[in-house]
C-alpha cells in the first residue's frame, strides 16, 4: 500500500472516530492512548473478508449506516489485551448496540421501513460476528488482512 492509500484510510478513521465520539458509541475506551494512523490500520470494515460463504450470507445487510459501529469493533478485535470468550460477546453485543445507535443518528423516524430493515440487518451481522469472528478475535483482528494495513 502506498503512502497515498494510507494517507486516505487515516482521514477515514478520523472521520469514523468523530462520528462514533458524535453518536457516543459503546467500547470507545479502545481509542484511549491510540493514534489515528493506529486506528486506521486495524480497521478493515464490516465483515470477515476472508470467510467468502458468512460474506456471500450477510452481504445484503451490509450498510454504510454500520462503518462507525464497525470501526470500534475491528479496533477492539485488533488492540484489546483481554481475549477471554466472555470479553469476544461483549465486544460483540456492544457492536449490536452501536449499530442500533447508528441507525437512531443517521435514518430519520420518517423512514420506517429503512429503519425496520437496518435494525434486522444489525441482528445479522451480529449473529455473524458471533458464529464466525472467533478467529478474527484469536489473531488480534489479523485474519482479515484486506482493507487496512499491517505494520
Amino acid at each position: 500500500m502506498n503512502e497515498f492509500e494510507k494517507n486516505a484510510f487515516v482521514a477515514k478513521a478520523r472521520e469514523l472516530a468523530s462520528k462514533c465520539l458524535a453518536m457516543k458509541l459503546d467500547g470507545m475506551e479502545v481509542f484511549h492512548g491510540l493514534k489515528v494512523n493506529e486506528m486506521a490500520a486495524a480497521y478493515d470494515g464490516i465483515g470477515p473478508e476472508w470467510k467468502w460463504n458468512v460474506i456471500a450470507a450477510v452481504l445484503r445487510h451490509m450498510d454504510a449506516v454500520f462503518e462507525p459501529a464497525a470501526f470500534v469493533q475491528d479496533i477492539q478485535y485488533h488492540v484489546l489485551n483481554d481475549r477471554s470468550e466472555e470479553r469476544f460477546h461483549r465486544c460483540n453485543r456492544e457492536f449490536y448496540r452501536n449499530c442500533l445507535k447508528c441507525i437512531d443518528a443517521e435514518v430519520g423516524w420518517w423512514h420506517p421501513l429503512r429503519r425496520w430493515r437496518l435494525r434486522r440487518s444489525a441482528g445479522v451481522l451480529f449473529r455473524a460476528s458471533e458464529d464466525h469472528g472467533m478467529d478474527s478475535w484469536r489473531n488480534r483482528g489479523r485474519a482479515t488482512p484486506a482493507g487496512g494495513w499491517r505494520e
